[in-house]
């Protein structure tokens, strides 16, 4: 018996046991709109505050483009693999987008299993035994070579961009952190005579505190971005 066929036997036992004809459309399970949202309720207590709405938004937008359409009305107990397989058929053109789609709807199953209202998750391995593994071709961008970075920086500098930009991109470089770490940086956060940048652990991807050595040029850059504040 595959998972949606066991899923569908326990559903029908359940009926059953509560006096009900399993022939007819009915279920205590939440639908899985409904479950979607406790689920991104659960899931958005632990988010970083920072980050917190763009997360709720980027779940909602992508479940209501693909899962919704096919699943948003039904209950979470009468869905099988075969409704995630034909929420998925972006899988070879838009491989990014679906796992995330997918991730998110196993997300909601686990919750789902968790309640009792499944004894499986539809969305789990099953599927992704069934999911092809070639897709397009992800590019990377391509890395400079060492020798060539001060050419790069040079060539930066020569160019008529905001002087704050410029500084930030060879800040960014020097001190290989992220963009939206630079960006976020704070006077409060650098200690000159240490040469250390100390960059919170809520502005961190990893959720921890990041001490980044400050290098006699990176000192130097921020001497100029000092002298740029009014």
């Amino acid at each position: 018996m595959g998972g949606g066929e066991a899923t569908k036997a326990m559903a029908n036992a359940r009926a059953v046991a509560q006096g009900l004809d399993p022939r007819i459309s009915t279920s205590t399970a939440p639908t899985f709109r409904e479950a979607a949202a406790k689920v991104i309720a659960l899931h958005a207590a632990n988010w970083k505050e920072g980050s917190r709405n763009k997360s709720v938004a980027q779940w909602q937008a992508t479940l209501d483009v693909y899962a919704m359409p096919r699943l948003g009305n039904r209950p979470v107990d009468r869905i099988t693999t075969a409704d995630v397989m034909a929420v998925l058929p972006i899988w070879n053109d838009k491989r990014e987008t679906a796992r995330r789609v997918r991730l998110r709807l196993s997300a909601i199953f686990k919750w789902s299993v968790a309640q009792n209202y499944r004894d499986d998750n539809p969305a789990g391995d099953a599927i992704g035994a069934a999911l092809p593994k070639n897709g397009t071709h992800r590019e990377h961008h391509r890395a400079l070579a060492h020798s060539d970075v001060a050419g790069a920086l040079q060539t930066i500098r020569d160019t008529d961009a905001w002087p704050a930009t410029k500084l930030a991109l060879e800040f960014l470089v020097l001190t290989a952190c992220r963009s939206g770490e630079v960006r976020g940086a704070m006077w409060s956060e650098i200690d000159l005579e240490g040469a250390t940048w100390t960059v919170p652990a809520e502005r961190m991807k990893a959720g921890k505190e990041h001490r980044v050595p400050l290098s006699g040029r990176a000192l130097g850059v921020l001497d100029e971005a000092r002298a740029l504040r009014w």
